[in-house]
């Protein structure tokens, strides 16, 4: 996976310098792990401490760090060789967690080629354009299908995956029929339960 370099400090007054990589430059996210790396030059990864003054920061491998901020606005994260006094603050921009969106196909609505649609096996939930560990899955929605304009289908689905009877409705879309899914919840891997907005499809062949 490509990291982006996104700060770089001297550390000390010999010019060491310290690096803080992260996938988005200088923005991470509140309430979730953000995947960063820190190094100083010539220093082993064992001998680097890192803090922040806005919430967690957990070493999972070597240099690799997951930071998860607690507030919104500026945050420092605080790198020091272990038995240093001299330390680099790094500034890093922390932005409102970004809601998750369901979706088929990775489309968060829109038009979906009727040969896409019918090997689709239920609905996700996540980010479109963003990597973060934390992910969802769907607990339950309604689907509603329209043709013409009049509803020709309409059923509370239990669970992500789609029940035998929404799952042969669904194969049986014609063109130019409307797919809603709407009063979607679904559960994140830090067990939060999420309401997400409805998505619309239209079929197209």
């Amino acid at each position: 996976m490509t990291v982006a370099i996104m700060s770089v400090a001297a550390l000390t007054a010999h010019a060491q310098k310290t690096l803080l990589a992260s996938l988005r430059q200088n923005v991470v996210f509140e309430g979730m792990p953000n995947p960063i790396t820190v190094m100083i030059e010539n220093c082993g990864c064992n001998d680097v401490v890192v803090t922040t003054d806005n919430g967690t920061i957990r070493r999972y491998d070597n240099c690799s760090y997951d930071y998860t901020p607690s507030r919104t606005g500026l945050s420092q994260v605080i790198v020091r060789k272990k038995g240093s006094k001299t330390s680099s603050n790094i500034l890093l921009r922390v932005n409102p967690r970004p809601q998750p969106v369901a979706s088929l196909a990775k489309l968060p609505g829109g038009g979906i080629r009727k040969s896409v649609l019918e090997i689709q096996l239920g609905l996700l939930a996540g980010w479109i354009d963003y990597d973060f560990k934390t992910t969802y899955k769907v607990e339950h929605f309604m689907i509603t299908m329209l043709r013409e304009g009049k509803i020709i289908f309409t059923r509370y689905n239990k669970g992500a995956r789609f029940e035998e009877e929404v799952g042969r409705w669904i194969k049986a879309a014609k063109q130019g029929d409307g797919i809603l899914f709407y009063d979607i919840e679904a559960r994140g891997s830090d067990n939060s339960l999420i309401k997400l907005s409805p998505v619309e499809y239209r079929v197209n062949n």
